[in-house]
């Protein structure tokens, strides 16, 4: 459980950048372009994750994908557009 609870620390920290660098847009590059994007997964270690932890991940995840929690913390980082792009399902 410590495990879970220190990445879930690490995840809702955010970034920690200096107060210079916040001044400008970082630059974005789309290095898929238009070609079709694969799925996406979540790894986590054997040695610091257990087989309990993965399924308590996967859960939550799932969860805040299906209340909107996933799609609105992604907005507020490349947009509202991109965001529902992203969590759309592969083809």
């Amino acid at each position: 459980m410590r495990h879970f609870l220190r990445a879930l620390a690490l995840v809702l920290a955010g970034p920690c950048l200096p107060a210079h660098a916040k001044k400008a847009a970082p630059p974005i590059e789309d290095w898929a372009g238009t070609r079709p994007r694969g799925p996406a997964n979540l790894m986590l270690g054997k040695k610091l994750f257990s087989a309990d932890d993965s399924r308590r991940w996967a859960g939550l995840l799932k969860e805040m994908r299906a209340d909107g929690t996933l799609q609105r913390l992604i907005a507020q980082y490349v947009g509202q557009d991109e965001a529902s792009r992203m969590l759309s399902p592969a083809p």
